[in-house]
């Protein structure tokens, strides 16, 4: 189909145009919604793009990628109940993918339910206990709940897996600032500025937000 080759080129309109003739063509084909809403979706059409998710799930109720794609959109359009409802559909069809609850979880912290956020993480960590973003994810989901000292272990887990990542020894560092642990927090900072020059910046907004 034409449009996939557009929508991989990220040349969305062109992706539009080509999957809107194949609907055309046939109403019926479920992958050409599944294409459109997805290009509707990275053009930032998130309302065209849910659309099209809900005339594939229409033609075809199990459809993996339709839940999964319609939760981003929603997520992105902050309609983050709905988001939730859809992940957990997702994640009926394909339990075992670490980036359904990783998503999902995204959700619940934007609903400030850090448990439900947390345990989501942990599920994504058992699924794929190799990658560090799940253990920085789960350290900032335990940051925002106040659990310091367990934000503290998973950003160090994420430096273990992931040596080299500025993000980790930045949020490292703030929790140990909110701990008072003073020159810890700067040894941190002094780390992911080394690794990241632009990590300063970060520093100084995130500071006046936790302020």
């Amino acid at each position: 189909m034409a449009g996939h080759s557009f929508l991989r080129r990220g040349k969305y309109d062109e992706a539009i145009v080509a999957f809107s003739i194949a609907i055309e063509q046939d109403s019926d084909n479920v992958a050409a919604y599944l294409g459109r809403g997805a290009s509707h979706h990275r053009a930032g059409n998130y309302e065209r793009a849910v659309a099209d998710f809900d005339t594939a799930l229409n033609l075809d109720e199990l459809n993996l990628k339709a839940y999964w794609y319609r939760a981003d959109c929603r997520a992105s359009l902050n309609q983050v109940d709905s988001a939730v409802l859809d992940y957990r559909q997702a994640i009926s069809l394909q339990p075992r993918n670490p980036q359904l609850y990783c998503n999902r979880a995204f959700c619940y912290e934007k609903l400030e339910l850090f448990d439900k956020a947390v345990a989501d993480y942990s599920r994504a960590i058992e699924l794929d206990p190799d990658n560090h973003k799940y253990f920085y994810y789960r350290g900032g989901a335990h940051y925002l709940a106040g659990r310091l000292e367990l934000a503290i272990q998973d950003f160090s887990t994420s430096i273990c897996l992931k040596p080299r990542d500025s993000y980790s020894f930045l949020a490292r560092g703030l929790a140990y600032e909110r701990l008072e642990m003073h020159v810890s927090a700067q040894a941190d900072l002094d780390q992911a500025i080394l690794l990241n020059g632009k990590i300063a910046q970060g520093y100084d907004r995130a500071q006046n937000v936790s302020k």
